[in-house]
């Protein structure tokens, strides 16, 4: 059994039904998606990432996010990966002397023109790493908040700061950090 949930508006004294999910083309198979992929849909869905070859034991890849002083706010999820022993660590309310080289921000949807409000870098000078948030070990994987995106999502404070640290334990560690993100206005 299938159930569509519908809709009646008035048009010129008769009601036209029309149904709240729409149907697939193909199989009449009632189509939802999720919150975030709406956000994708809507192109305020972003990513940003990068990568060093070769981090030195000890030293760390740092990558920055910083929101804007705006009502629009961010949910983020992030991934590390390393191709060894690392640490990662996520830090907010970071001070910088300088925020970094800017990182390339894609707009998930590829269609869209529309550009973020957070400004995402890469090797920011930081003065303060702030309140740590988060601490896990990477251990030569791709690991990270996102996994269930409804259970590892932060949304973020405006004007913020945040820092993606992640420290090599071994020589020569490639490593990455990827932010993911959508941009929403509180409709409360």
């Amino acid at each position: 059994m299938i159930l569509v949930i519908m809709a009646g508006t008035a048009l010129m004294g008769a009601v036209r039904w029309e149904p709240l999910n729409p149907l697939d083309e193909h199989t009449n198979a009632v189509t939802t998606v999720d919150y975030a992929h709406y956000e994708i849909h809507a192109g305020s869905s972003y990513i940003a990432n990068h990568y060093a070859a070769a981090v030195a034991s000890t030293n760390s890849l740092d990558c920055l996010l910083v929101t804007a002083d705006s009502t629009k706010a961010a949910h983020l999820i992030y991934f590390v990966a390393a191709t060894d022993e690392a640490v990662a660590y996520f830090y907010s309310g970071v001070t910088t002397s300088a925020d970094g080289t800017a990182l390339t921000e894609h707009n998930r949807n590829m269609r869209s023109s529309k550009t973020a409000e957070t400004v995402a870098t890469h090797t920011p000078t930081v003065s303060d790493t702030g309140t740590l948030i988060r601490t896990f070990p990477v251990n030569g994987a791709k690991l990270g908040a996102g996994a269930v995106r409804d259970a590892e999502e932060f949304i973020l404070a405006a004007n913020t700061k945040y820092l993606l640290r992640i420290t090599s334990g071994a020589a020569g560690n490639g490593i990455s950090c990827e932010f993911d993100w959508y941009e929403h206005t509180s409709k409360q």
